[in-house]
């Protein structure tokens, strides 16, 4: 009788959750969303720069990115993101927009528009709503590799899974599990294919053993496996061990045009040096510095100290980059810019960075800020703190696996040069399974798993 009655109380709870979920599908109180729409991406110069945006952005509210990676940087097929906008918009197709409600039943007109335009050779059409049509495309309809579509979405370390879409928050919020999420095996095929790629770097002897070793082991601290579960079938299988990674820099060596110190700096582009015991811009416009150490997983965060000295031509910018690799330029950043903005960037290989997540941010000149980027799953969050305290967030699907960080800073004259100082990056680690979940989607997570 006592099962009965809590199994009766279970299903109640989670109907209630179902139709009247707390938190989402709700629009803060001064935002107003005119319409969701799906967007090509637009590419903008700046300061010589291309820098791939949302259109009319001055009217967008949040965005997120469905391009697979070749479409990344590509203007004769520049791919689409599902934008949120707090103004209409002149658009030249407007079929492509969809109203304010994420929760209305697509007509079927709409969901053929939908599946066109993003090109999806599935025979099902995404969803019913827009939400659920955003589930599809990051699980369902998703590409492992990239190369065809949108990479599926990835849990974050306390295995929270749903994407953020300003100003909705997390679209869904649910507990992930590899024995139960509806997402598992497109999620496993990710690390798999991370695997191969890193196992393929270790035997090119481009990696130490013991990087892909740590990995393995994050992915079995996460995900609550065998080690072995994540070696793809036909690859070698070389162990695992515990992840934990920290690395630091201060620059406290004396001026050099080395920026070596405590750590191995590689100039990918432009020029850092070590000026008054911090790391510095030389006079080249745009400086990529990655700090050639690696961490124990792609969770994890870096930051530093950053100064704008002052204001000559130009835009003066810069920041801290994640999921970096040897390889390429592929990656993450936060950047702040003098014109008072933070913003949440993207980097492909070869391909022109990528604008996730845009906010309005005081940033001084001479004036010290901490400026943070941290990356759990398909989680992106960015933080300054200082003079100004700003943050962020973005959820993106398209880079995993790359387990080194660094710097990104932009001047255009020796005036205007970035400073850094306190540079940290680390691993962020599997915290404790949270107690309750809530999802929109009932047929994704069984009752009994979300009272678990």
């Amino acid at each position: 009788m006592l099962k009965r009655l809590l199994l009766g109380a279970t299903l109640l709870a989670f109907a209630i959750l179902v139709l009247h979920p707390p938190g989402l599908g709700t629009v803060q109180a001064q935002v107003q969303v005119v319409n969701v729409c799906l967007r090509q991406w637009t590419p903008v110069t700046e300061d010589g720069e291309t820098i791939w945006k949302p259109y009319e952005m001055g009217k967008a509210i949040g965005w997120l990115d469905l391009r697979s990676i070749p479409e990344h940087g590509n203007a004769l097929d520049p791919g689409f993101m599902l934008i949120t906008y707090d103004e209409a918009t002149a658009g030249t197709d407007l079929r492509a927009c969809f109203g304010s409600d994420i929760d209305r039943v697509l007509k079927d007109g709409e969901r053929m528009v939908i599946r066109s335009l993003l090109d999806h050779k599935a025979e099902v059409l995404p969803g019913t709503t827009l939400r659920t049509a955003v589930r599809d495309w990051f699980s369902i309809l998703a590409d492992p590799t990239g190369q065809v579509n949108t990479k599926p979405l990835m849990p974050n370390s306390n295995r929270v899974y749903g994407p953020f879409l300003k100003p909705y928050g997390r679209l869904y919020t649910e507990r992930f599990t590899m024995a139960h999420h509806y997402a598992a095996d497109f999620v496993l095929k990710v690390i798999h294919e991370d695997y191969k790629r890193l196992l393929q770097d270790v035997q090119d002897l481009k990696l130490d053993a013991v990087v892909l070793r740590k990995m393995v082991g994050a992915w079995k601290e996460k995900y609550k496996l065998d080690c072995a579960d994540f070696v793809p079938d036909g690859s070698l299988d070389i162990g695992c061990q515990s992840p934990t990674t920290t690395i630091t820099e201060a620059w406290g060596c004396g001026d050099s045009d080395d920026p070596d110190c405590d750590l191995d700096w590689v100039e990918v582009a432009g020029d850092l040096d070590i000026v008054s015991s911090t790391g510095r811009t030389g006079s080249s416009v745009n400086m990529v510095g990655r700090a050639n150490s690696n961490l124990s997983t792609d969770d994890h965060y870096a930051q530093a100290d950053l100064v704008i000295s002052a204001v000559d031509t130009g835009t003066p910018a810069g920041g801290t980059l994640i999921r970096r690799t040897s390889a390429n330029q592929a990656g993450y950043g936060i950047r702040i810019t003098e014109a008072d903005v933070l913003e949440i960037q993207e980097f492909t290989t070869g391909g022109s960075p990528s604008v996730l997540a845009s906010s309005a941010c005081t940033i001084a000149v001479a004036t010290t800020y901490t400026v943070k980027i941290e990356m759990s799953g398909s989680d992106l969050t960015a933080d300054v703190t200082g003079g100004s305290t700003c943050s962020d967030t973005a959820s993106d699907a398209t880079i995993t696996g790359n387990v080194q960080t660094g710097l990104r800073g932009r001047n255009n004259s020796a005036v205007e040069y970035i400073q850094w100082d306190n540079f940290e990056a680390a691993d962020v680690s599997a915290a404790a399974r949270r107690i309750i979940f809530i999802s929109r989607a009932p047929e994704a997570v069984e009752p009994e798993r979300m009272a678990a």
